[in-house]
């Protein structure tokens, strides 16, 4: 995934957090699901301390893996990895 974004703010309930946006290619199962998938989307990461505290304007145009837990059905970012 390419990073074309980075915000970092402050949720209402005073949560930490940083918006990253990143390119990516539409998977396999996304093509044979979809009429039409060409191309790159947008996809949105929402990352919390303390893996958003390495996040910086360096990282835009950078490749990087994002490191996922499962809780609960739900995916969370745990940290990131630049890619090689």
């Amino acid at each position: 995934m390419k990073v074309i974004g980075i915000a970092k703010l402050t949720s209402k309930k005073g949560n930490h957090m940083a918006k990253v946006e990143c390119l990516r290619s539409y998977t396999p199962e996304e093509q044979s699901r979809l009429e039409l998938a060409a191309g790159d989307t947008v996809e949105t990461l929402w990352i919390f301390e303390p893996a958003m505290d390495k996040l910086d304007g360096s990282y835009i145009g950078k490749e990087i893996e994002p490191v996922l837990i499962f809780s609960g059905g739900k995916a969370s970012v745990v940290d990131i990895k630049l890619s090689k």
